[in-house]
């Protein structure tokens, strides 16, 4: 997956259940500005954990983490971060 994330878009929370093998593993590769991405658990009940993601950062999800929600809530505009 190559993500573009502009600042004014967001990716809600979800979870990546549609693919025929869950037993591959997603990897993400984001491109554009920084941006929040939110990681929690098999349901929404289960707090995040937030990581901060750069153009060029890769984010490989397997195992039990493959099954987890994520997400993308804030994009950072270039005055807040580089772009």
């Amino acid at each position: 997956i190559v993500n573009f994330y502009h600042p004014t878009t967001t990716l809600g929370g979800h979870c990546d259940d549609v693919e025929p093998d869950q037993t591959t593993p997603i990897v993400s590769v984001s491109l554009g500005c920084a941006a929040v991405f939110l990681a929690g658990g098999e349901d929404k009940q289960e707090a995040p954990t937030a990581v901060w993601l750069r153009g060029g950062d890769v984010m490989v999800m397997s195992g039990e983490g493959r099954r987890c929600m994520h997400g993308v809530p804030r994009i950072l505009s270039s005055e807040e971060a580089s772009c």
